[in-house]
Order: C-alpha cells, then structure tokens, then sequence
C-alpha cells in the first residue's frame, strides 16, 4: 500500500501465493522503484510466479512506482531461511544478509558451516536443525538473479 502525505491511500496491491508469504523490509530504490523482501512458504500460486525450495524462502519482489510487479526471485535450501535485510548496492544489485538451517539444497550452494547440521544428528531427531542457523550472504544483480552465495 502506498500512501500519500495527506494519509490518503494511492495505491494497494496483495502479493502473495496460497501458503503463507511475509515481506518485512521495503526499500525504496535509486531508480524509484522498490524492493520488498522477506520468505515464502508458497511454491507458485496467487501473484507469485517463482517455486519454491524449501519449508521457508527468501523471496523478493521488485515492484515500480506504481506497485506493479517488475520481477520475483526466490531464493532456499530445502529447509528453513530467514531474511535479515537487504542492501542495494552502487551497480543497482543487492548485497543480502538472511540465515539458514540448509545444506546445498535448492539455490544455497555451500555446506552448512555448522556442525551439528552438516554432519552429524546424535539421535536429536529430524526437528534438531532448525534451531541450528548459519549466516547465508547473497550477492543479487539489478534483476535479483543470484551473483554468489556464501555461508559462515
């Protein structure tokens, strides 16, 4: 939704699939348009036009002034990822900083960097990792497509 400085609503779109979908950062952009980002838990459906990886995505949304939809990406291992914030960077691309309890799965490409998770279970029980996250930094371009990934 946008709103003017009178507190009047210009504008108002849903985006979302049939699951549940959150964006919780929106940041305005250099060319004037947005970005919207947070997870997703729905593969494709509704306005939401990427698959889904995992139990819980990154997803982003790149809308114009208007509120129309310039582009979606989505972005997960197979289990749970967080988003932490996203930065757009000086070339037009975003720097991300999210969390994950994944191995190379979906779209992460590196190993868990932690322990627990990337080798060994101890007869915890399937439900253990997700309490187990890693940093997981995305480099993105102009049009949200994935440059690098790494995981600390």
């Amino acid at each position: 939704m946008k709103i003017n400085l009178s507190g009047n609503i210009v504008w108002q779109f849903a985006y979302g699939g049939s699951v549940n979908d959150r964006l919780w950062k929106i940041k305005k952009l250099l060319d004037g348009s947005y970005v919207l980002a947070g997870d997703s838990e729905s593969g494709i459906s509704g306005v939401k036009t990427v698959p889904n990886y995992g139990l819980r995505d990154l997803w982003f949304i790149k809308i114009g002034g208007g509120g129309s939809v310039l582009w979606q990406q989505d972005f997960g291992s197979a289990s749970y990822d967080y988003l932490g914030d996203i930065l757009e960077m000086e070339d037009g691309g975003f720097m991300v900083a999210s969390y994950s309890s994944g191995n190379i799965t979906g779209i992460k490409t590196e190993l868990s960097a932690n322990i627990w998770s990337s080798c060994c279970d101890y007869g915890i029980g399937e439900g253990s990792w997700s309490d187990v996250n890693d940093t997981w930094l995305l480099r993105l371009n102009e049009l949200g497509e994935l440059i690098w990934d790494n995981t600390y």
